[in-house]
């Protein structure tokens, strides 16, 4: 079966703002939040994971499979009375938040979302090509590719976003920071790389990136510094030989890689 996908229009381009001055923006990174007019909206929690759902589905959403993802412990009927409740809780901004049709669902085109935009900047770096323009890499770290979606949420339906995204966002900071090594943004590029290992402790090929910002800045010492750093968590978490030099294991693993047509392990 084919996993849903994040949605991926241009949020921006949206009609009329319902509210009046201030565009409704929806967060979702990093935890939930819905800004109308400069002011966090309290909002039930039935309410905030209906409007989750419906900002990482594309398509319009039948209220019987809203119903069933959200309450998945209720009964049929018992799960729809739970929606209509959560759309009711809205209140009068119910009709700015949401289009809602007799048997569907979906969120209003006025409403920007930050997980649909950093996406698009996701698409846009790993798209680019390494002489990206000054605009592009300045807009990309304006971007929040920092944190995890709705970390604190443990919904069964939202596993595969969360999944999604974090792979998305880890394969952009990668990109990045080679586009930003290219543009010789050294700073940023090192950043960039560091969110990626932070993100990811384990990932190898965020140790690549970091370690040949490194090197492209011109600081060896710290690259050398990070791959024994590497080396040792390797070592203590996944019960490698310790006896073994970190330089010359790693070295001789980067060429074995790159031999076999693959990127190599670390430098």
């Amino acid at each position: 079966m084919t996993s849903p996908a994040l949605h991926l229009d241009d949020p921006t381009d949206a009609t009329a703002d319902r509210f009046g001055e201030g565009i409704p923006r929806l967060y979702l990174l990093g935890g939930f939040r819905l800004v109308v007019d400069g002011r966090t909206e309290p909002l039930g929690i039935g309410s905030r994971r209906l409007l989750a759902l419906l900002a990482l589905r594309k398509a319009p959403v039948p209220r019987i499979t809203a119903a069933q993802l959200l309450w998945s412990d209720c009964a049929g009927e018992r799960a729809l009375t739970e929606l209509r409740g959560a759309l009711y809780r809205l209140g009068p901004s119910r009709a700015a938040l949401i289009d809602a049709a007799p048997r569907e669902l979906l969120l209003s085109g006025s409403i920007r979302v930050d997980v649909r935009e950093a996406w698009q900047t996701c698409t846009a770096v790993l798209g680019s090509s390494a002489d990206a323009s000054d605009r592009a890499l300045r807009a990309a770290l304006a971007c929040n590719l920092d944190d995890d979606l709705l970390p604190d949420w443990d919904d069964e339906w939202l596993r595969v976003f969360q999944d999604q995204w974090r792979q998305r966002r880890l394969h952009a900071l990668e990109a990045l920071s080679a586009r930003l090594t290219a543009a010789r943004w050294h700073g940023a590029a090192v950043d960039a790389a560091l969110a990626a290992v932070h993100a990811d402790p384990y990932r190898v090929s965020a140790h690549q990136a970091l370690t040949r910002a490194f090197t492209a800045e011109g600081n060896r010492h710290e690259a050398l510094r990070h791959i024994v750093t590497y080396w040792d968590v390797l070592c203590r978490e996944l019960g490698l030989d310790l006896s073994d030099d970190p330089v010359a294991s790693l070295g001789a693993a980067d060429r074995e890689g790159r031999a076999s047509g693959g990127d190599g392990i670390i430098l």
